[in-house]
């Protein structure tokens, strides 16, 4: 082929601010200067890495807790299937028995949500913002990367 076949049509690299969120209400906090996210987009996949480490939370929300994305999730009409995974490199500072381990995204959203292991081999459950987030300074203090398909 040639040169211009072979170009990129449609890449984006960015950044975003990454959020928690409740899947029935928001938390109330205040993000510190760590939080931060970039993002790469190719196509239809996206790669992000961020970090989120909140302080003064007032309200710690309710329901399962995710991120916010840079992009929505590829919606193709399937209930069952997650285009994307969520990988921790660090969490710290989140409630007893809320340490996040990894996630999954949600099709037709901009969340990841965050899951967790009861113990060394059981299955995961997603974190329940109420009972995993923490109300301290310097909380709440998540490193991850995502890549997942967008539409």
């Amino acid at each position: 082929g040639n040169a211009s076949s072979k170009a990129l049509d449609d890449y984006e690299e960015g950044t975003w601010t990454p959020e928690y969120k409740g899947a029935t209400t928001n938390p109330v906090y205040t993000q510190d200067s760590h939080t931060a996210g970039r993002y790469t987009k190719v196509g239809n996949v996206v790669h992000a890495v961020g970090r989120i480490r909140t302080d003064s939370a007032t309200n710690v929300g309710s329901g399962q807790l995710a991120i916010t994305l840079p992009f929505s999730v590829l919606d193709d009409g399937s209930i069952d299937k997650q285009f994307g995974v969520l990988t921790v490199g660090e969490a710290k500072g989140f409630n007893a028995n809320s340490f996040p381990h990894a996630g999954w995204v949600s099709r037709a959203t901009s969340r990841a949500y965050i899951v967790r292991r009861t113990t060394p081999n059981g299955q995961t459950q997603v974190l329940d913002s109420n009972a995993a987030l923490a109300t301290a300074n310097n909380s709440n203090d998540l490193v991850f990367s995502i890549t997942y398909l967008t539409d």
